[in-house]
């Protein structure tokens, strides 16, 4: 799954919308639409928007085996 298609899963489950994240993540909701759109983000972009949704965010390698 990809981001864009991941956050508005998010989104949804949350009741929240990409002007309420971008509000609290101090970004231009056109900044966050274009910054999902391009997969542009960085672990600290991805901190920013959990913290609006009061997520935690996990990123973990899993072993294969």
């Amino acid at each position: 799954m990809d981001i864009k298609k991941f956050l508005k899963i998010e989104q949804i489950k949350h009741d929240m919308t990409g002007s309420d994240i971008s509000d609290k993540c101090g970004w231009y909701e056109q900044a966050y639409s274009k910054r999902i759109t391009r997969n542009d983000m960085m672990i600290s972009d991805l901190e920013k928007i959990a913290n609006a949704m009061n997520c935690d965010l996990k990123i973990e390698f899993v072993d294969r085996k």
